[in-house]
């Protein structure tokens, strides 16, 4: 599948700043757009930012919408328990934040009806 061009070159996306993130993935038009900004997102946050997240939200392999999904919750999880303190809760939240930001856009594309069936 062929991403659709939204206007965003590869670079922006890279040096947005993170508040801009939630605005790039709700411009998103598809799955794949999503996942590569998730991906480039990722990309951005230091070995010692990643250090600080509780073991188990530490990012994995992303390859589809369900693995976004299944993060969200871990980071969800673990924030409501409390697994993190002072600036690690801060790099939590915010990893939160934008984890479940891409899980919404994600679900939200997946229920939305294909193009082309107009009823």
């Amino acid at each position: 599948m062929a991403m659709k061009n939204t206007g965003v070159e590869r670079p922006e996306r890279a040096a947005a700043p993170h508040d801009d993130w939630r605005n790039l993935i709700r411009a998103s038009e598809h799955e794949d757009e999503v996942l590569t900004l998730v991906r480039d997102h990722m990309a951005r946050w230091s070995p010692e930012e990643i250090a600080r997240l509780p073991h188990d939200c530490r990012p994995g392999r992303i390859r589809d919408a369900h693995d976004v999904s299944q993060w969200a919750y871990q980071l969800a999880s673990n924030h409501c328990a409390g697994n993190a303190r002072g600036e690690d809760e801060a790099t939590l939240e915010r990893m939160l934040e934008f984890v479940t930001q891409a899980a919404i856009r994600l679900s939200e594309l997946k229920s939305a009806p294909a193009e082309g069936n107009a009823d």
